[in-house]
């Protein structure tokens, strides 16, 4: 019997190793019969499977011992090539999904995070009076939102082009969804221009933009296409798809959905058969119902949210009008008012020319407030801020207004600027009405609050 010892050689030769000094801890062999002249080997083969060539490869190493016996020939090599399986198709759906999740959620974290500074600006900006103070300098409105547009679409740049760079360097082959990411400035900014209008304190603007965008692009559109790759559930999915495409941020995480998973949705679709609620869908990533009804969407959000954004400006900048006689002078009594207040209030009613003239204005806010200390219902009540004010200044005189703490002063400044417009009366400047003529009236004026 004839007894085959390892050879080093070949192991290391087969097994591609440097600097491997013990060849033998991929294995060892028990050969128990070896006759050339009956062409009869048998041997057992003990692999160290910890490593990943030695299974595949080190029986061969036998192999080539024993060819090379039986066939006389030392030069004989039996060379061995190790190849793996190809990606199995749900391998592949997985990959493709746990990228596609991971790109979402990033993308959900930090441009959720980026909208709610700068809505945060916007609502501080306009609660604390800059806003206004621009405008009466002489910045038209409209001036004001594209400057705001220009900086807030520069701002987002640096982070667009750092996602796109991203899908390059993870070797993501996203062919479409990179379009919506540059076009996701222009369909989300109007859109959060709009709803910082809204909102009187920063902190729940913030809190709002933040958990809306993050809700919408990470987990409404993460259930929609489950929806929609489920037989019972398709055609809800779509539905739901076409739906939210109303909502700006929603079109990013569509397209990298159908970038990275169009092709098993639509596979999905053919393989449910009857079973599926939804009709067939089309794998191409460019086709009408996919990514390219994201871009002509986020353009739509454009102009949609741009002509809201103009009209509640010119709603919160109208005319409101006089609602008639002041309630509060029929109630009144003379006798209990100065007479240094009655007599100014006499000679700016007598068409006195002032530069500037309030006549009897008054100002009343609505509130709601609890019927008693443990009732959860809610009564309507009238406060009157300011209540039929009369007085005008004339041209080289200064006048300062003095009062108690809620007596009325910052709502006739507001009144003044047309911050608020009063429910009762008139306030002039240079004989336009301040309510109606404001375009002319705050070349005028200037204002420091």
């Amino acid at each position: 019997m004839t007894q085959y010892k390892y050879s080093e050689e070949i192991s290391g030769l087969a097994l591609e190793k440097k600097n491997v000094h013990e060849p033998n801890v991929y294995g060892s062999f028990l050969v128990y019969e070896a006759d050339k002249a009956a062409a009869q080997y048998k041997f057992i083969t003990y692999v160290n499977t910890t490593s990943q060539d030695a299974a595949g490869l080190f029986p061969q190493f036998m192999y080539q011992s024993i060819l090379r016996d039986a066939l006389s020939n030392e030069d004989l090599e039996y060379n061995v090539k190790i190849s793996p399986l190809p990606r199995a198709k749900i391998v592949g759906y997985s990959e493709d999904s746990y990228s596609a999740l991971g790109v979402i959620y990033t993308t959900a974290v930090v441009y959720a995070l980026v909208l709610s500074n700068i809505v945060s600006y916007l609502v501080i900006e306009r609660t604390s009076g800059l806003k206004l103070l621009q405008v009466i300098s002489g910045m038209q409105l409209s001036s004001y939102w594209c400057a705001n547009f220009l900086m807030d679409f520069l701002k987002m740049q640096p982070l667009i082009w750092s996602t796109i760079l991203v899908f390059q360097a993870w070797n993501l082959e996203y062919e479409a969804a990179w379009l919506t990411y540059l076009l996701f400035p222009f369909a989300v900014l109007p859109f959060t221009y709009v709803t910082s209008l809204l909102f009187s304190t920063d902190n729940s603007a913030q809190s709002y933009t933040m958990f809306f965008n993050f809700l919408i692009i990470s987990t409404i559109s993460v259930f929609v296409y489950a929806f929609r790759g489920t037989p019972q559930l398709e055609q809800t999915g779509d539905n739901l798809n076409m739906i939210f495409k109303t909502v700006p941020t929603y079109g990013v995480a569509s397209s990298v959905f159908i970038d990275a998973l169009g092709g098993t949705l639509s596979k999905l679709r053919e393989w449910s058969g009857e079973d599926g609620t939804g009709g067939a869908l089309d794998p191409e990533v460019w086709a009408l119902q996919n990514v390219t009804m994201d871009v002509i969407t986020s353009l739509a959000h454009f102009f949609l949210w741009s002509t809201v954004l103009v009209c509640m400006e010119k709603y919160s900048m109208r005319s409101i009008g006089s609602k008639g006689a002041n309630p509060g002078r029929a109630n009144r009594q003379d006798s209990k008012i100065e007479v240094d207040v009655l007599a100014e209030e006499h000679r700016v009613e007598e068409s006195a020319r002032d530069v500037l003239q309030v006549k009897g204005m008054r100002k009343e806010y609505t509130m709601r407030r609890r019927q008693g200390k443990c009732s959860e219902r809610l009564r309507l009540e009238t406060c009157t801020a300011v209540s039929d004010l009369s007085f005008g200044v004339a041209k080289g005189e200064t006048l300062a207004l003095l009062g108690v703490n809620g007596a009325g002063k910052t709502t006739t400044f507001k009144s003044l600027t047309n911050e608020v417009q009063p429910t009762y009366g008139q306030v002039q400047i240079g004989g336009y009405e301040v309510s109606k003529n404001f375009d002319i009236v705050k070349r005028m004026i200037g204002y420091c609050p």
